[in-house]
C-alpha cells in the first residue's frame, strides 16, 4: 500500500455497477492504493506519481467486465477515498460542500485533530 486511503465511500452508483458486473469494489480499491492507477493517460499517470509525493488528490480509472468505468479518487489529506462513477463527480463534490457548509465545528475539529495538511 502506498498511501493510506482514509474513511472508503461508494456511490450509490459504482456500488450497483459493481454488483451488475459480479465484481468486488475491493479488488480495484486494492489496485488504486498499490499505484495501479488503471485506464489513465501517460500524463494522467505521471500527475498521479507527482500527487503521490506531494500529498495531492489521487485518481484512478478502471474498466468494469460490463464496460463501465469507475473512478476511484483519494483526497488530498487522505482523509476518504471515495468510488464513483465520471458523472457522478459533481454531485458528489457539491454534497461534500454541503455537509462542510453545514457541519463547520465539526470540520475544525476534525481538522485539529488531523493536524495541519
Amino acid at each position: 500500500m502506498k498511501f493510506e486511503p482514509g474513511q472508503i465511500v461508494a456511490t450509490p452508483g459504482a456500488l450497483e455497477a459493481f454488483e451488475a458486473s459480479g465484481e468486488s469494489p475491493l479488488a480495484f480499491l486494492q489496485r488504486h492504493l498499490a499505484g495501479d492507477w488503471g485506464e489513465l493517460s501517460p500524463e494522467d499517470i505521471r500527475e498521479n506519481e507527482f500527487s503521490l509525493q506531494h500529498g495531492w488528490r489521487l485518481l484512478s480509472a478502471y474498466r468494469l467486465s460490463t464496460g463501465v468505468k469507475v473512478w476511484v479518487i483519494t483526497e488530498a489529506d487522505r482523509s476518504v477515498t471515495t468510488l464513483l462513477l465520471p458523472d457522478e463527480l459533481s454531485l458528489t463534490k457539491t454534497l461534500c460542500t454541503l455537509i462542510r457548509m453545514s457541519f463547520p465545528q465539526a470540520n475544525r475539529e476534525a481538522q485539529a485533530v488531523r493536524g495541519p495538511a
